[in-house]
């Protein structure tokens, strides 16, 4: 009986070895190179990264699939940026992991550019994982990024910016401010319902940062798109803060980001 014991014993201690130290599949290791190589950029799955704060939390062990299609989202949607953006932009890294948290707070997306790394949730958050919502994170939480390249920090009161909204204007209390609001009430802020002028939906209210971030994830995605194209021939303001940020992007990198499809912001 000893023996037998022993014997389940080393194979469940084996078993557990083998999980603890498993590696990706082929399948899953050659779309990691191949985005990787297309990005210009070091990808990371199922592996455990440190933060900046001490805050971030997550759950690593992501099913190899999900994690493949993700990978081909995020290859479409990042090769959309010029060679080079995404380092100069201080994403070096990008941690694919689930169940992301920061202080406890669902996260689908946490920029941390003083690592130079952009951490991803491939389930997104708030049971929210649809391709539309995780391509429009993938590019919000970027821009704060290159923003923080620009100006070493990622909640910048950029004054000419601030002064499109008017007199009288003020921003509200950030993006964690808002994600509290959500999980106590269910708030939307994110719905482009045009809430006043210059503004697309309520989440670009919360501050200036956050009213780039979201109008760079409209521009960019395909699926909305077509929302900011409308938006844009109806509201002068949000028209004259696309054109701040085609200068901002022009600044900052050479060639300049050109905006997918016919949207003009001109």
């Amino acid at each position: 009986m000893t023996t037998w014991r022993s014997f389940i014993s080393a194979a469940l201690v084996c078993m557990a070895f083998k999980a603890a130290t498993a590696q990706p599949g082929d399948d899953l290791r050659c779309k990691i190179e191949e985005v990787s190589l297309a990005l210009g950029v070091k990808i990371v799955v199922n592996e455990s990264v440190p933060d900046s704060w001490g805050a971030v939390s997550y759950g690593p062990n992501a099913d190899e699939g999900e994690v493949i299609r993700y990978l081909e989202l995020l290859h479409h949607e990042f090769t959309k940026y010029p060679e080079g953006y995404l380092k100069q932009s201080r994403a070096d890294a990008i941690i694919l992991v689930q169940n992301l948290t920061f202080c406890e707070q669902p996260r689908a997306a946490i920029p941390d550019p003083y690592k130079k790394q952009l951490f991803l949730s491939i389930n997104g958050a708030f049971r929210i994982a649809s391709s539309r919502y995780l391509a429009h994170v993938m590019h919000h939480e970027l821009h704060h990024l290159t923003e923080y390249s620009m100006w070493k920090n990622m909640t910048f009161d950029w004054h000419e910016w601030i002064l499109l909204n008017g007199d009288g204007f003020c921003y509200g209390k950030g993006g964690a401010e808002a994600y509290a609001d959500y999980m106590a009430n269910g708030t939307d802020f994110y719905t482009p319902d045009n809430p006043q002028q210059g503004f697309i939906n309520r989440y670009s209210l919360t501050g200036d940062e956050e009213d780039r971030a979201e109008l760079m994830a409209f521009l960019m995605t395909d699926y909305e798109r077509p929302v900011i194209a409308k938006l844009l021939k109806k509201d002068l303001i949000l028209r004259e803060k696309s054109k701040l940020l085609t200068r901002l992007l022009q600044d900052f990198r050479r060639p300049s980001i050109q905006f997918p499809g016919s949207i003009r912001t001109d």
